[in-house]
């Protein structure tokens, strides 16, 4: 979310975040877009699963999968 730029379909969230004074809560949702060529050609099937993890930027790799410090969002495709 700090890094992202404003890119074919993404957006600049950090932006948004900026303009809305950097809400306490966010909703977050998950999936390819339709209006990409990747979310054209490629659907979620039943069974697959699908993870976003946030984090602060500063965490290594190893620092982020041991650390409690972090917003782990699940989602199973049924």
């Amino acid at each position: 979310m700090n890094n992202q730029e404003d890119f074919g379909p993404l957006e600049d969230i950090g932006m948004h975040l900026r303009d809305c004074n950097y809400p306490s809560e966010a909703l977050i949702t998950i999936g390819a877009t339709a209006y990409a060529d990747f979310g054209e050609k490629h659907y979620l099937q039943s069974g697959d699963e699908i993870f976003v993890v946030t984090y602060d930027e500063r965490y290594s790799k190893g620092d982020i999968e041991n650390s409690e410090d972090k917003v782990i969002l699940h989602q199973k495709v049924l």
